[in-house]
């Protein structure tokens, strides 16, 4: 449930620069424990451009294998 708030934080933009791929990212692997969470990735995925969701992806799979948190997904570049 944290990595879905967190995620709703950041793609909002409250208490930080707000961050679409980020925020997915923690939406798919909260997803997997938290049904809210499919449904807020399923309704981010409608704003974003296809190289962002590829971004986002890459980004949960890395956090899935234990690297830290970046301070934003503009740090993955």
């Amino acid at each position: 449930m944290a990595q879905n708030n967190l995620g709703d934080l950041y793609r909002r933009g409250q208490g930080t620069r707000q961050d679409k791929v980020l925020a997915y990212a923690l939406f798919d692997l909260a997803s997997t424990f938290y049904d809210d969470a499919k449904s807020a990735k399923s309704s981010l995925r409608e704003e974003m451009t296809a190289s962002e969701v590829a971004k986002a992806q890459k980004l949960s799979s890395a956090l899935q294998a234990g690297t830290p948190l970046p301070k934003s997904s503009r740090a993955q570049e």
